[in-house]
Order: structure tokens, then sequence, then C-alpha cells
């Protein structure tokens, strides 16, 4: 009897759009013929549930006809009862519009006939063809008609640029977009970057990273973190090595020493700039110099800072206070170029001037101020 018209006439009658391509070896090598089968079965027969098949190949066809999936395990039984076939060591692939996206494997398995999915568990691997990206975890449920992979417990997922752990993630596999659940940390290379959040996002085909959780960003060097960012959402460009912060968003460096702040900021890894287009704030924590501005740039390689708009500049040990339009800070000399409206204030000796511009330390050693009508040059010294 050919295979085909054994599961029509028996087990897998209520298979809906569904076609079983099975090579069955019985235990005892014997051939299953139209002669040694029981048109009329026995009651023991007919309370028998589960068919054990060897070297079995399984296959699932939407209702246009395309393929949803492929497994083949050596070994697999048929629950009758529940309308599972449970598989041993499955391998397989994934498909989409007739085109394979995954290839897959596990310990065991179970293939649903009326749900239409596929339950891989225990030590669950695959690989996005796409993006050449391995995944692993103990579970994996495939959806087909949600287009929906999911992976659960101990999930990781690893290419060339990344590697990333969670709890769970689900895949959205038209736009390849994967959401990334429970205590998510994603590892950078080149420069090495750990994202820790409870929520990521990763536009897998953009080479993205969003998330609308409160997350940290650490950059680390000789494998040590030389800066950390934190902020209440965030968005990561692998491409460019650029993170967005935006809300409650802070960058803290250890060498210079500080502390930068602002609702909204970019913060460019490879090129060790920051820039915020909202109002920001820069301590430099060791000198305990405060600057404020609407708009800021900063320049780690260079070592400078600029700051635009309303810029106050505090030096907290002297007591000395800069206003002015624009200020450019350079950390390595604890020296500052303000120019616009700038006034000055000292508490010690009490001192208030302003002008055009001035330069100097806001930690007390010397100001001068420039400019004015008569073109008048204050200079400010500490009384030794």
């Amino acid at each position: 009897m050919k295979i085909k018209n054994i599961l029509a006439d028996n087990l897998f009658a209520p298979l809906i759009c569904i076609s079983l391509v099975l090579s069955l070896v019985a235990c005892g090598k014997s051939e299953v013929t139209e002669d040694n089968l029981t048109e009329n079965p026995t009651p023991e027969e007919e309370n028998k549930t589960e068919l054990t098949l060897n070297d079995v190949s399984l296959e699932q066809t939407s209702v246009e006809g395309q393929i949803l999936w492929r497994v083949e395990s050596k070994q697999a039984k048929y629950d009758q009862d529940r309308q599972v076939v449970l598989v041993e060591n499955p391998e397989g692939e994934l498909f989409q519009e007739g085109k394979s996206i995954y290839s897959i494997k596990a310990l065991k398995g179970e293939v649903y006939q009326k749900e239409k999915k596929i339950l891989l568990q225990g030590e669950v691997f695959a690989e996005d063809l796409e993006n050449k990206v391995v995944l692993r975890g103990r579970e994996l449920e495939w959806l087909p008609e949600e287009n929906l992979l999911i992976l659960r417990y101990n999930f990781t997922a690893e290419n060339d640029d990344v590697k990333g752990s969670a709890e769970s993630a689900q895949i959205f596999t038209v736009d390849r977009r994967m959401e990334l659940y429970g205590k998510v940390v994603m590892r950078v290379e080149k420069p090495t970057v750990n994202l820790r959040t409870e929520k990521l996002v990763w536009l897998m085909r953009e080479g993205q990273f969003l998330s609308d959780t409160p997350i940290s960003i650490e950059r680390i060097e000789e494998e040590k973190i030389t800066s950390r960012a934190f902020a209440d959402g965030s968005g990561f460009d692998l491409n460019n090595n650029i993170a967005i912060l935006r809300q409650n968003a802070q960058v803290v460096f250890s060498e210079p020493s500080l502390q930068i702040s602002s609702q909204e900021m970019s913060w460019n890894l490879e090129e060790e700039t920051i820039k915020s287009p909202t109002p920001v704030t820069v301590l430099e924590k060791e000198e305990k110099v405060v600057l404020k501005g609407d708009i800021g740039e900063g320049d780690l390689t260079n070592k400078t800072f600029y700051l635009e708009g309303n810029v106050v500049g505090i030096g907290e040990k002297n007591g000395t206070q800069l206003n002015s339009d624009r200020l450019t800070w350079y950390f390595e000399t604890e020296s500052f170029d303000a120019e616009g409206n700038v006034v000055y204030r000292q508490l010690d000796p009490p001192l208030n001037t302003k002008g055009p511009k001035a330069s100097g330390q806001l930690k007390g050693e010397n100001v001068v101020m420039t400019g004015g009508r008569s073109n008048v040059v204050t200079e400010i010294f500490p009384d030794e």
C-alpha cells in the first residue's frame, strides 16, 4: 500500500492543510502491505492511540499551498487523542512565503495538527539564515500563521557583531524584529558596549536596538568600564555606534571625571562625542565645576565641551559664577572661553563685572574680561 493511503485511511484523516511524508521502517523490518492490514480493527487495536514511526519527515503547507515547515526525526510517535506528533532529536527548517528562513534542531518536539504550530524543547538551536543570528534556549514555539517565533528559558542570540541574553524572546519574522524580555544583556563588539534593560527591541535588518524601559549602557575598554550611560529610554545604532538617550539621560565618564545630564543626548562611542539639543548640565566632579546651557556638544577626544544659550558656569569651591551666551570649556586646563553678554561674579573678594568676552578659570586663579566700548580689560586675580 502507498504510504499516503495508510495515513489517509487511518490515523491522519483529521489533518487539514498538512502534508506528512513518512518513511517507515518497522521494528521487525517487516513491510507494511494491504494484506496485513485489518479492515475491521479489534477492540485492542481501537484502544491504541499512539503509533511509533522511524525516519520521519513532516511537512506542513498553508491554505495557499506554500510550505510552512519541514521537520525530520529518527523516531516519532503519533498521539491520536491529542493529534500531536512527538518527535525525537528533530531537525528541520521554517519557511515564509516558500523561502527557508530558519534552520532548527532540538532534543525533542511536538508537531500540532489543529493549532498548526511546532513546539521544540531541550537544547533548542535555531539560526536566522538571512541575518546569520544563532538563537538558543530551552523551548521554541513556531506559529506560522502569526509569523511569530518564540524562544523561552535561558535565551541567547549571537552573531559576529553582538551577543545577547534574556529570559525570553519573540521574533516577528516578516520584518525581522526581535523583542527580548527579562534581564536583557546585549553585548556589542567594536567598540565593546553592554546594554542592560528589561525589554529590548532588535531591528535586525536595520541594525538598531530600541528600549522604552530604563536602560544602562556600559563602555568597556581593556576589560574595564570607562563610561556608563543611563536613561528611561534609548536607541542604539549598530552601524554608527551611536546611542540615543531619552528622558532623564545621564552619561558618566571616569576620565575626565564628568557627569553629563539632559533629557535627550546622542552619544557617539566611536568618535567619543556627545550632543544634546535640550538643556544640558555638565558636572566636573573633582573641581566641582557645574556648567549649564540650552544645548551642548562635548568632544572627549579633545577634552572640550561647548554650550550655547543661557549658559551658566559655577565654581562651587570658590563661589564664582559666569553667565554668557556661549561658552567653551577645556577639561584638561579647567579653563573657559565665553562670548556674548558675559557676566562674572565672585564672593571673595566681592566682584561683579561684565563684558562681551571673557576667558579664565572658574576655580578662581584668573579671569580676563575684554571688550566693551572703551575696550577695557578687567583682570581678576585671587589674593595670594
